[in-house]
């Protein structure tokens, strides 16, 4: 890796740490532009590069540095509603790269690819989590209307300003070559 992907990759895990904390608090799973953050990392890194930001940004999470949405972090975030699209952000982040540098023509075909995979991880986590914590399981409707519906407007929009701005940045950040 060179000089200048490694000066990316840190530039991009700080876009992600400060985008997470541009929160509009809603329901029980805020909506921020983290999830803006992944795609984007998705599509301008290689798929190991995708897993290595995404995965550092979960990890100094963990550790208790206040990088997630609301400025939290640590260990009790695993106890959250919301840890499910934590969870999912390097698998989403990857299934982007991979599927966008397999077939750059079909860029949408590679954004829905990854936030299919955010939300559903984050709907599944959120089934557990629910069930776990009262003792009762949650339909699959519930869970959905709960953890992935109020959320679709915003991924759409997302969605669309991660197309717009990636189809204006510059030809040699696009193409995953060193620049």
């Amino acid at each position: 890796m060179t000089t200048k992907r490694f000066v990316l990759l840190a530039f991009l895990l700080a876009l992600l740490i400060i985008f997470a904390q541009l929160t509009i608090p809603i329901l029980t799973i805020p909506i921020t532009l983290q999830s803006f953050a992944i795609i984007m990392i998705g599509l301008v890194t290689r798929p190991t590069e995708a897993l290595i930001v995404t995965i550092t940004y979960v990890f100094i999470g963990l550790l208790g540095f206040p990088v997630f949405a609301g400025g939290s972090g640590g260990l009790q975030i695993l106890l959250s509603p919301s840890f499910g699209f934590l969870m999912s952000f390097p698998l989403m982040s990857v299934a982007i790269s991979g599927c966008h540098h397999r077939r750059p023509h079909q860029l949408w075909l590679s954004l829905l690819c990854g936030v299919a995979i955010n939300l559903t991880i984050g709907w599944l986590y959120f089934m557990g989590y629910t069930w776990w914590q009262t003792g009762h399981p949650v339909t699959f409707l519930t869970a959905f209307q709960v953890t992935v519906l109020p959320f679709l407007p915003g991924e759409g929009l997302k969605l669309w300003l991660a197309h717009f701005v990636y189809q204006r940045l510059p030809h040699s950040v696009r193409t995953f070559h060193d620049f």
